[in-house]
């Protein structure tokens, strides 16, 4: 159980701090007609920066009580990556391991309405009251379909960002300001 717990709980997280860091370093991608400013926030920060940064974290923490869908839906997007064409089985079963977590968590595995509601078509149950199993086939499944798309969403990372480095930034800025190869 604890096995399931962390690699569903490290998954979320490895998604949504790739998220954080890349909106705090390309603000552009993240939509900030959309964060409202609290009064605090704003006598708080002693620069903008700080303020945007606790927007940006705030929003972080939010969209990741978001639907699983919603949720990657947004990732992709402001990285700039596609999002992998597995069909949606992969994404129904992750999508149900997430709320299976949930379930364990907050349930001890007793089937209820918020799971029935969430966990999507792989639901294991359609009726509250019963109780889910945690067998290991279950978890090494769910733990292969976690690996299969950290995989792909790594691949595309690199794919798209393979060129985006400071040895690479540092020659076109000396191409731009020196017209000497030197």
């Amino acid at each position: 159980q604890g096995l399931f717990v962390l690699a569903i709980s490290s998954f979320e997280t490895m998604l949504a701090d790739n998220y954080q860091y890349f909106i705090r370093n390309v603000p552009g991608a993240f939509d900030f007609k959309s964060v409202p400013l609290q009064k605090d926030s704003l006598l708080d920060a002693a620069t903008p920066a700080e303020l945007i940064e606790e927007q940006v974290e705030r929003h972080v923490v939010a969209l990741s009580y978001e639907r699983f869908t919603v949720f990657f839906g947004k990732v992709t997007k402001a990285l700039g990556i596609s999002q992998p064409d597995f069909g949606t089985d992969l994404l129904d079963r992750i999508i149900e391991a997430k709320e299976t977590k949930n379930l364990l968590l907050h349930n001890n595995l007793r089937v209820n309405s918020i799971y029935i509601e969430k966990a999507g078509p792989a639901a294991r149950a359609r009726e509250a009251g019963g109780t889910l199993s945690l067998t290991r086939d279950y978890v090494d499944a769910r733990l292969h379909d976690l690996g299969t798309l950290a995989s792909e969403v790594m691949d595309r990372l690199r794919q798209t960002y393979a060129n985006y480095t400071r040895l690479r930034a540092l020659r076109e800025l000396w191409s731009y300001l020196f017209t000497s190869p030197v």
